[in-house]
């Protein structure tokens, strides 16, 4: 019974690690479409205005402000990626560790033989 209840637990850290990394890669994506909005108000703004110096004193506060904005948004893209390295990395440990834990589990299960509708004997596992 301790053995199903690992292989449970295992399932189950799986299970969310798959989770976080899917969230992680969905946050990321959603990150670069912001970026690239961004990207692309700057580009407007500077061509609206003409000037695409940004020491110049009449350079747009809205370009301005949308490049802090998308630092910081490549800040973070760039931790979520790190941090999703890290997740892919758990959840390789994990499906291993998994995947080793049912071999086990399925080599210490005990058979008994039953006799089959054609009288001949056969193998079942008991559960537990």
């Amino acid at each position: 019974m301790r053995e199903a209840a690992m292989l449970l637990r295992l399932k189950r850290l799986e299970t969310t690690q798959r989770k976080k990394v899917a969230l992680l890669a969905t946050m990321i994506s959603g990150f670069e479409k912001m970026a690239a909005g961004l990207a692309q108000q700057i580009a407007s703004e500077e061509e609206r205005t003409k000037i695409k110096d940004v020491r110049n004193v009449a350079y747009s506060t809205l370009a301005a402000s949308a490049a802090v904005r998308r630092g910081n948004l490549m800040n973070s893209i760039a931790d979520a990626e790190a941090n999703l390295d890290a997740a892919k990395r758990e959840l390789m440990d994990v499906t291993a560790q998994l995947r080793d834990a049912e071999m086990a589990y399925s080599q210490a299960r005990p058979t008994r033989m039953n006799v089959g509708s054609e009288g001949c004997p056969t193998a079942s596992h008991e559960l537990g």
